[in-house]
């Protein structure tokens, strides 16, 4: 069944996975150049000083994204290749970032530009990060650098990839960079910043320009339901979007969404945060006069969801021989994509976006340079599979990105885990393979569009 008309079908990046030349360009060092750096913090010690090189070979992997038959390419900035540290353009970042996307146009794409994903600049960390007031105004200034210099080529805009992840991962020192402990209190206070920082850049980006569209992506475990009975769906619901009580709690949902979707905080955030001074006057108008049209999702697994017969409810893994993935926690729930959406669209009517899915695997070369990867294509189809039936079921979603196009390096797990559908050869001059399931997704994409 062809997907609906508007529907786009992408692949997706982030800079400091895959660009590489950090002492080209004049970048700055981000969080992740210094921690990534820091002994024991990186499975193997490794790095993105290389990565994959994207910074030299993005036409190669464009011209794939091309082959792939997707027509959205979604990458980010580098915050740090486009301000210096006074504040002023670094023009070298812009024209980097311009020959990159001239060359997503010439290949009949579609960019989308995530602003921020997790590369914060060091000198911000070290001003005090994201619990401080002041990095609304730093954003700004690299939000303006791309207003100015992009928005003849780009229209689509992502302010934020999963705050659940780089303030959660990041602040509460569970292996991402920088490796802090923030309070509750600083917690929250990131949080709002970070909302902040896109309402203003919203405004910014979308003042003069109507054809601009801004966006916000958050990510989440997902939910499957372990019945089809209302009371049960109604537990997941209260429990799915409950505020968080500790710092630890911070994978979180409501307080980044409702703010976004619903136009105000949970009660009792609000009133945390009026009771802390958190905030201040007219940060509530800006929420309230959010434009949100579009729910960003990065899916890639689910909790099963139930109530036990004393009628407590419960919200855990199920990691199988057959369902558990190279990284732990991604278990292959291809249900995934039919429940959260659903779920999603019930509290927030607003049409969705799946902005990332994927399965890492362990691939191997073959004698003959091949990657034969059975495992990937198996999830991609079957997680499309259930997105279809939501669709079918009336579920508003408009467009699915894989995660990602190629290899790349994968946080603090280093290079281990290869969640591409083109191979990249560490030991051979990086070399590029397409693998099976490049073929699979690019065999339903024909299919479906």
């Amino acid at each position: 069944m062809p997907f609906p008309k508007e529907f786009h079908f992408g692949v997706c990046s982030a800079a400091y996975q895959v660009e590489g030349a950090i002492h080209e360009g004049d970048k700055l060092p981000s969080i992740w150049d210094v921690y990534s750096h820091t002994p024991g913090k990186i499975k193997n010690g490794e790095n993105g000083d290389i990565a994959i090189d994207f910074y030299h070979r993005y036409k190669e992997d464009i011209v794939l994204a091309k082959e792939l038959g997707v027509d959205t390419f979604r990458f980010s900035l580098a915050w740090t290749r486009l301000v210096k540290q006074d504040g002023s353009t670094n023009e070298a970042g812009v024209k980097f970032y311009r020959q990159v996307l001239e060359e997503i146009h010439r290949q009949g794409l579609r960019p989308v530009i995530t602003l921020y994903h997790w590369d914060l600049p060091q000198y911000l960390e070290d001003r005090g990060g994201w619990k401080e007031r002041n990095i609304i105004d730093d954003f700004l200034t690299y939000v303006r650098v791309a207003k100015e210099n992009f928005l003849d080529l780009c229209q689509d805009y992502l302010t934020f990839n999963e705050p659940q992840c780089f303030l959660y991962l990041g602040y509460q020192n569970l292996g991402h960079a920088p490796g802090k402990v923030y309070t509750f209190e600083e917690m929250m206070r990131a949080a709002h910043n970070v909302l902040m920082c896109h309402f203003k850049a919203q405004r910014l980006l979308e003042e003069g320009h109507p054809e601009v569209h801004v966006g916000f992506v958050n990510t989440m475990n997902g939910v499957i339901p372990e019945d089809d009975s209302v009371a049960l769906w109604e537990e997941i619901k209260k429990h799915f979007f409950a505020t968080p009580k500790t710092a630890q709690d911070f994978y979180t949902q409501s307080i980044y969404m409702d703010p976004l979707y619903l136009h105000h905080y949970p009660k009792e955030v609000e009133e945390y945060m009026e009771e802390h001074h958190i905030l201040q006057p007219g940060d509530l108008d800006l929420i309230r006069n959010g434009k949100e049209d579009t729910v960003y999702l990065n899916l890639y697994t689910a909790n099963h969801c139930y109530v036990d017969k004393k009628g407590l409810y419960h919200s855990e893994r199920r990691p199988t021989k057959e369902n558990q993935g190279f990284l732990e926690w991604l278990i292959k729930e291809p249900e995934t994509l039919y429940y959260t959406p659903k779920l999603i669209q019930e509290r927030y009517h607003l049409p969705i976006v799946i902005s990332e899915n994927g399965d890492a695997v362990e691939d191997i070369l073959t004698p003959d340079g091949h990657i034969h990867d059975p495992r990937r294509s198996e999830y991609l189809l079957s997680y499309l599979g259930e997105m279809e039936k939501a669709i079918q079921d009336g579920v508003d979603i408009r467009g699915y990105f894989y995660w990602s196009l190629c290899d790349n390096f994968e946080w603090a797990e280093g290079f281990g885990p290869r969640f591409g559908l083109v191979y990249i050869d560490y030991k051979n001059g990086l070399k590029r393979i397409k693998k099976d399931s490049f073929t699979s997704y690019q065999t339903f994409i024909k299919e479906h569009h």
